[in-house]
């Protein structure tokens, strides 16, 4: 309502004048919530609302697929994902999450080796894939009376069937293999134990 020096009035109103918009709001999880070098695939499931567009920054790639699918490298890493929403009336928000792909411990032990220098499968050593850490590891290997006959802290020594107190080929039979190594993802250290068969 306006008045004039002369006490005159005059009103207006009008319906519908101001439109109000949601503003979007962005989110996100994503599955599995601990990916491996062995596994480095995620899927991201967007939980966003009011939302018309959405656009996902990840390492140096943008997707643009409502919930994508994405393969990280195959590393133990940290990654930040970034999600962006926006309206069609141009209203934006975003988000960030952190996902960290883990190291997995992963190593094979034979049961058998034939140290007789006649062919194929001379030593016996722990095969580490990945997940321990080379500079803290130690391998040993004990006989029936728990004598210990073998060791070594640098990976990939293998053993040959030779008792290293006196330089002799040990007799056929069941022995046991100790290893201890820690972890890459921790400072946890892992203690393994369990047999090999020597055939000559």
């Amino acid at each position: 309502m306006v008045t004039t020096s002369e006490g005159c009035q005059a009103s207006i109103s009008k319906s519908d004048f101001v439109e109000v918009y949601h503003n979007p709001i962005a989110d996100f999880y994503f599955m599995p919530d601990t990916p491996n070098v062995h596994n480095p695939i995620v899927d991201f499931n967007n939980t966003s609302l009011y939302a018309d567009e959405f656009t996902w920054y990840v390492l140096n790639d943008t997707l643009t697929e409502v919930n994508p699918r994405y393969e990280f490298p195959a590393e133990a890493d940290h990654h930040k994902v970034m999600l962006a929403v926006a309206t069609e009336e141009g209203c934006v928000d975003t988000t960030f999450r952190k996902i960290e792909v883990l190291d997995k411990i992963v190593f094979y032990v034979p049961n058998t080796f034939t140290p007789d220098q006649r062919g194929p499968n001379e030593t016996f050593m722990p095969v580490f894939t990945s997940g321990y850490d080379p500079n803290d590891y130690h391998f040993s290997i004990y006989n029936r009376w728990g004598e210990r006959i073998f060791e070594t802290s640098v990976p990939n020594s293998s053993w040959d069937g030779v008792d290293q107190r006196n330089g002799k080929n040990v007799p056929e039979g069941t022995y046991v293999w100790k290893i201890e190594f820690k972890e890459t993802m921790s400072t946890t250290r892992h203690v393994e134990y369990g047999h090999v068969n020597v055939l000559r």
